[in-house]
């Protein structure tokens, strides 16, 4: 369902005139790595409200952990999707 939606979201996107713009992966792996200060915000405002670093960071990990599982269940599952990695995408996936 969350595709489908996304399919459409990037057909409208495109009749809109935005421009759709895809990160190599070295660049992903930059805008990943400029997110943790983010991160780490979040875990220190967590540790202030009482929750130990462990466990957040232990959130954060289950949460990277689940998305890679999921990335490749995809993959093996053959379900299309416009973003992510390109065996994902339409084009890719020989029916």
């Amino acid at each position: 369902m969350w595709n489908c939606i996304d399919f459409e979201g990037m057909e409208h996107a495109k009749s809109k005139g935005v421009e759709l713009i895809e990160l190599s992966p070295e660049e992903a792996d930059r805008w990943k790595k400029a997110a943790e200060p983010a991160i780490d915000v979040y875990v220190k405002e967590m540790v202030g409200k009482g929750h130990k670093e462990d466990e957040i960071r232990g959130w954060v990990k289950f949460l990277r952990d689940r998305l890679d599982y999921w990335t490749k269940k995809q993959i093996e599952w053959r379900i299309p999707s416009p973003t992510g990695p390109k065996e994902m995408r339409p084009e890719s996936i020989v029916k």
